[in-house]
């Protein structure tokens, strides 16, 4: 993704690569009008790139609604749509006007990913020579992930979302909060870091059952444009953490 393309007015999130294992809790899918279910590729506030299913011919015309019913995990919302472009197995669809709840729907879906675009990593010779992380990506709404590394390995790992923190340490996740009244991000990991006591192990049912928080920490990290390596080398922890 280009600067210029994540700086849009109406940012687009990229699902077919960056979600990986965990497009099945975090992707979306359409049902087509013949009852196919296809992808999305990516997804806007005003249109999306759809995965045609094989088969599935759909003339083309940018002057006709197209009925779409969009699948966001055990719910969906119905969308009429304007094809404006058409490839082999990718069509490009438009948003003319959304109803209440299917502008709710995808803000909902769009949120926590629109945050992870605007996590940009900062470079190390930004950081305080008192730090001794290795990575710092720092995004809207107090988002902070900290990253400790040794030989392309992670020893540590926070990550700060609104105040809710999942910490990485001895192969173990636990979660926090960290200090509101700190005002400079580089200060808080050192609170919950000297604060262990008052971390809650989380075991892998524990951890996949903070659905509404883990899905948040995952829709952030799948998103982050910037020096991926360490992002999925943390993602692939999250994913096997037994």
């Amino acid at each position: 993704m280009t600067k210029a393309e994540n700086q849009r007015r109406y940012p687009r999130v990229f699902l077919d690569k960056s979600l990986g294992d965990f497009k099945e809790m975090l992707g979306i899918q359409v049902r087509w009008p013949n009852g196919d279910v296809g992808g999305v590729l990516d997804i806007s506030y005003i249109g999306a790139a759809l995965n045609r299913p094989a088969g599935l011919d759909i003339p083309f015309s940018q002057n006709e609604q197209l009925p779409l019913e969009f699948l966001f995990g055990n719910h969906s919302v119905n969308i009429n749509v304007f094809l404006v472009r058409k490839l082999d197995h990718i069509l490009g669809v438009h948003f003319p006007d959304l109803s209440v709840q299917a502008h709710l729907e995808i803000e909902n879906f769009l949120k926590d990913k629109i945050i992870g675009l605007n996590t940009h990593y900062i470079e190390p010779r930004f950081y305080s020579r008192t730090q001794d992380f290795s990575h710092w990506y720092h995004g809207p709404n107090d988002t902070n992930v900290f990253i400790w590394e040794g030989h392309e390995k992670i020893l540590k790992a926070t990550i700060e979302l609104n105040h809710q923190v999942l910490f990485y340490g001895d192969g173990e996740f636990h979660t926090t909060k960290a200090s509101p009244w700190t005002q400079d991000p580089t200060d808080d990991y050192a609170y919950y870091i000297r604060n262990i006591d008052e971390k809650e192990l989380l075991s892998k049912e524990l951890l996949s059952g903070q659905t509404v928080f883990f899905e948040k920490v995952v829709s952030v990290l799948t998103q982050i444009q910037e020096n991926r390596d360490p992002i999925d080398r943390l993602l692939n922890i999250l994913r096997n953490y037994d």
